[in-house]
């Protein structure tokens, strides 16, 4: 069974090939006859169900200080955060999938930022963390 969920072109666009496949991402012109007999497509939309997710949150290079209605300030030390949904046969290849793409020399390691601008993704099922990698 392979479920449909949708996924923004723009945050698709930023995931190696290669990252995809280790994600259990298949393109969106995925097809029952592309997937082979015994297969089923099941379109899931809404976020009430648990979905395995990774969430980019790529650092600034320069922080922005902002005040809040409170009279105090936060220092914003992101920018817009972006996510897309994840699969696979086992968690805990999903897990490693996921150490192997943002830590080390990993193929998504730059979306989070560098030490200048220094960032972070998450990987979640639901609201349950299940890793996070630092830049």
């Amino acid at each position: 069974m392979f479920v449909r969920i949708p996924v923004r072109t723009a945050a698709l666009a930023k995931i190696p090939a290669g990252t995809k496949t280790a994600f259990g991402i298949n393109a969106a012109s995925t097809t029952l006859a592309t997937l082979g007999t015994g297969a089923s497509i099941i379109d899931f939309a809404g976020n009430h169900k648990k979905v395995m997710r990774v969430t980019v949150h790529p650092g600034l290079l320069t922080p922005i200080p902002q005040n809040t209605t409170w009279g105090t300030r936060v220092v914003k030390m992101t920018d817009k955060s972006y996510s897309f949904p994840v699969g696979g046969d086992d968690i805990d290849q999903v897990i490693t999938a996921f150490q192997a793409a943002f830590t080390g020399a990993g193929a998504m390691k730059s979306e989070m930022g560098n030490a200048d601008s220094p960032g972070y993704a998450v990987l979640r099922l639901g609201n349950t963390v299940l890793s996070t990698a630092k830049a």
